[in-house]
């Protein structure tokens, strides 16, 4: 799709094609010289594991109402057949057990399903109690059975606070799904939760409200406040999704139904293996993204490098399930892309179109991570006119104060 790019993005491209560093397939430990990847990264220690943490098969809510159309094996083989190198099934209180004889069948060397359960707190859902009305939800990554769900209408943080001990009583880590959804999670309530270092920036969910409104932060926003107060805290992009039958009829419904392919992250491990890949994004050795796709990436407490991968992005944005889901920016936006470096307090550190995009790196920063934005207009099946769509890659900080991984 090389219409998408400016002729500015075709030199850089070049010139970054000029200085690509080759990947090594070493052993996945921080690079030397490092305590820990919250001090330093470089993805040429592993190979890129494209994945999903949160969707969802179909269940009847209450025994009446439907949630989600497909088997759980019909939706480990969508992700399967659209490229991906692992998923996870995280029905709402239910467990879904990768070792079942019809879902190992869909698994193989090149595609994993790793243990799941969305827990959730609010009586909409099967397990929770009438009490439990606190729309909260997380992901319970990697665990060996589903964890209660009884939680009574206390405050919010309670609730989370409970979510985390309860995962990690079942083997698991703990991912915030959307914040934003219904409003039930603030910066506060996250902030200093032992045992709480993974949050959703992106969830392809209909009523996520990633985006910033009034009294409402975004979840950018949400991110750079928990980074600030200190808080170390990796951001997930995931899809959420509910519906996986009949594309060419709901993906014209999109405000009405979440469909696959909207959000995910890549994964830099060793071997694509579940203690690998849960070991990895619980060090935070992975990017977020909705369509950007990297080629390399490296950091440490002096400098942070990233790189995009072009052919692999034309090929994303060649999706509909990846275009149709991206949101359409005013007209008059910059097309093309553009690399934010991104410190304390949210401030912009740095803005360029460069690729590679580098920034040196100043102690005072507090932390650095970035934004990496390709603006580039498509027409889809959801437009009148061809529309300036938005795809974003968000990299994971690295801190300048050194301290613990996860605070």
């Amino acid at each position: 799709m090389d219409r998408l790019r400016t002729d500015s993005m075709k030199h850089a491209w070049l010139i970054g094609m000029l200085g690509t560093l080759l990947a090594a397939n070493g052993g996945h430990t921080a690079p030397s010289g490092c305590a820990s990847s919250s001090e330093c990264f470089d993805s040429a220690q592993g190979r890129w594991f494209k994945g999903n943490t949160h969707a969802h098969a179909g269940m009847l809510l209450h025994g009446v109402v439907p949630h989600g159309d497909s088997s759980p094996a019909s939706v480990a083989a969508w992700y399967r057949d659209h490229g991906y190198d692992f998923a996870v099934i995280t029905d709402h209180n239910r467990f879904t057990d990768p070792a079942e004889a019809e879902l190992e069948r869909v698994q193989s060397r090149d595609f994993i399903l790793i243990p799941g359960v969305e827990i959730t707190s609010d009586y909409r859902f099967p397990g929770a109690t009438q009490d439990g009305e606190r729309a909260i939800h997380t992901t319970a990554l990697n665990v060996h059975d589903a964890p209660p769900s009884d939680f009574a209408n206390t405050p919010s943080r309670d609730i989370l606070k409970a979510h985390i001990e309860r995962t990690r009583a079942a083997g698991g880590i703990t991912i915030v799904n959307p914040p934003n959804y219904h409003g039930e999670i603030k910066p506060a309530d996250m902030l200093g939760l032992e045992g709480l270092h993974l949050f959703e920036v992106f969830n392809g969910e209909v009523e996520a409200h990633n985006d910033a409104a009034p009294g409402r932060l975004s979840t950018d926003q949400l991110w750079d406040a928990l980074l600030t107060a200190g808080m170390h805290v990796y951001g997930v992009a995931a899809d959420d999704a509910h519906y996986f039958k009949l594309p060419d009829l709901t993906t014209r419904y999109r405000g009405t139904f979440t469909l696959p392919g909207s959000g995910w992250i890549v994964v830099n491990a060793r071997e694509l293996s579940t203690p690998a890949i849960v070991g990895a994004i619980d060090q935070g050795r992975f990017y977020a993204t909705t369509g950007v796709i990297l080629k390399t990436l490296s950091y440490d407490r002096q400098h942070y490098r990233v790189e995009v991968d072009w052919p692999a992005t034309d090929a994303s944005l060649a999706s509909t399930f990846v275009t149709e889901a991206a949101r359409c920016v005013p007209a008059n936006r910059e097309h093309g892309l553009t690399v934010e470096f991104i410190g304390r307090g949210g401030r912009v550190l740095k803005t360029t179109h460069d690729d590679p995009a580098e920034f040196d790196i100043d102690p005072g920063d507090g932390y650095v991570r970035t934004r990496v934005t390709l603006v580039a207009s498509l027409e889809t099946r959801l437009d009148d006119a061809p529309c300036a769509h938005q795809f974003t890659a968000w990299t994971q900080p690295v801190f300048t104060g050194g301290g613990p991984p996860h605070t």
